[in-house]
């Protein structure tokens, strides 16, 4: 099973839009793909509230990964009980 994570509320499109204009005071100054998960991608609250979910249902073998083209579309990984 897949579970998609929402973004933090960090107005990704308006970062984009800064950095990529020239004459922007942001244009050029680029994130790391850790730096763009930490600012926009899913808080740890929110992680941890779905991994406690999914164990109360059985779910083992639970893992976070990432989208290696989108540093902020986390997703959670989970085997059902008996799988």
């Amino acid at each position: 099973m897949f579970l998609g994570l929402d973004r933090k509320d960090g107005d990704l499109a308006n970062f984009v839009e800064q950095v990529s204009t020239p004459g922007s005071p942001s244009y050029g100054q680029y994130l790391s793909m850790e730096e763009i998960a930490e600012r926009f991608g899913a808080s740890t609250e929110a992680v941890q509230a779905v991994f406690g979910y999914l164990e109360t249902w059985g779910m083992n073998e639970i893992e976070l990964g990432s989208l290696k083209v989108d540093a902020v579309s986390e997703y959670l990984k989970a085997h059902p009980p008996g799988s």
